[in-house]
């Protein structure tokens, strides 16, 4: 097989990778899908995620995880959705509804009435969904994507400011202004499509040097 075939099969596989890889459970790589379809601020869905239900797993970055808890405050990880649902249920049937749950830790307190079923609330692409929803309703109530992220917390100033420097940092915000800027406002397809067109300059630049080595050789 020629330099060439195994360099288009390496791609071919590498776009599939890119676009359907953790499709279905990875809170963040959802969100960032979620940001470019209802238009919002690239980066901003996910940071939230990291911040609100982030779980380091061995030695990789921490990462949204969708079987998050918190409850009353505590934060609990489960491994998969049947247990996160099962410790949720046992509350609720006690009258417990002191809850948020999955990638965004949706309150069951306050908005437990926008899905049909707690399996429902814990569904990642469903989860993301509604709290992109619940987002851009802050933004037009407030007109301002720093105060939507704070009352997506809490609308106490007690509770919201550590919090809206906590997504900032994840979003990788200058720390110093602690502000989101308008220039770094960008949608979260020019940022994808960017990374795809840094594979396709690599992709040609191999093609180019493989065709130049068969003329020569």
């Amino acid at each position: 097989m020629s330099q060439l075939i195994k360099l288009s099969i390496f791609f071919y596989f590498l776009f599939l990778h890119l676009a359907f890889a953790n499709e279905t459970s990875d809170c963040e790589y959802l969100a960032s899908v979620v940001e470019e379809k209802k238009d919002l601020p690239a980066g901003i869905l996910s940071s939230i995620s990291n911040v609100e239900a982030g779980r380091i797993v061995g030695s990789n970055p921490k990462r949204g995880w969708p079987w998050t808890v918190n409850h009353s405050g505590e934060g609990l990880f489960f491994e998969n959705k049947l247990d996160a649902v099962k410790y949720v249920r046992s509350h609720l049937e006690i009258g417990d509804i002191n809850m948020d749950v999955g990638c965004m830790q949706i309150s069951l307190k306050w908005h437990s009435n926008q899905f049909s079923s707690l399996e429902e609330a814990f569904d990642p692409k469903l989860n993301i969904n509604y709290a992109a929803v619940f987002l851009k309703k802050l933004f037009n109530d407030h007109g301002d994507w720093n105060l939507a992220i704070k009352h997506y917390h809490s609308a106490d100033p007690n509770k919201n400011i550590k919090y809206h420097e906590k997504v900032l940092s994840a979003w990788g915000m200058d720390k110093n202004t602690n502000q989101l800027k308008p220039l770094q406002v960008i949608k979260a397809g020019e940022k994808r499509s960017g990374i795809m067109r840094k594979y396709l300059e690599i992709f040609y630049k191999m093609l180019e040097m493989e065709l130049f080595q068969q003329k020569w050789t």
